[in-house]
């Protein structure tokens, strides 16, 4: 093993040594913020890349430099997934923010109908009810009309039957009163006819 190996072993255990309780707080930092919040460990990435881009850099080892081109790229991906599961993380929030709002609109709009079905059925009610007070009161007032003129006609008839029954009577009474007449004057002539026939007979005796 050349000097330039061990030079790059040393650096590659000095540089772990160094990041591994970084890597844990990063962790530990990045759980903390939550899903797809990884830029502390991003963090810990660029700083060990950039530690053996200078260590390679000094030493003129290929490797290392390489290795942290790597790391580097690594750690740009690593942050562009970030970030797009964060802005993935707020659109998701906002579906589900404009579907819950979407949700209680609706919900305000079947309160607001069912609101509005609720006073146009007791409308309907009252109108209902309005025109069968009407209509009851009408058949009553019809009802009471008929009767009124029911018992007028009646008085009517009563009072020409009894005019009728009058003039009979009236008639019957003068036919009567004739017969009387009558009689009176038959009865008179035939007692004028008997004292003349008396006055007869005296005056041939």
């Amino acid at each position: 093993m050349g000097l330039r190996d061990l030079t790059r072993t040393a650096a590659d255990t000095y540089i772990k040594t160094v990041k591994w309780p970084l890597d844990r707080a990063a962790r530990v930092i990045g759980r903390g913020k939550g899903s797809g919040s990884t830029t502390p460990e991003i963090l810990v990435d660029r700083a060990d890349a950039k530690a053996r881009a200078a260590v390679g850099s000094v030493t003129g080892d290929q490797e290392l430099k390489s290795q942290a081109r790597r790391r580097s790229a690594a750690a740009d991906e690593r942050e562009r997934a970030a970030k797009l599961r964060g802005e993935a993380s707020k659109r998701k929030a906002q579906v589900e923010e404009n579907a819950a709002e979407t949700e209680a609109k609706a919900e305000e709009r079947r309160r607001e109908a069912a609101t509005r079905e609720k006073k146009r059925k007791q409308q309907a009610d009252k109108q209902r009810k309005d025109i069968e007070q009407k209509a009851d009161k009408a058949a009553a007032r019809r009802k009471a009309e008929a009767a009124n003129a029911k018992q007028t006609v009646d008085t009517l008839n009563a009072q020409k039957e009894k005019k009728e029954r009058s003039a009979v009577l009236a008639e019957k009474e003068e036919a009567l009163e004739q017969r009387d007449d009558a009689l009176t004057a038959s009865d008179e002539a035939q007692r004028l006819a008997a004292a003349a026939s008396r006055a007869k007979a005296e005056r041939k005796a």
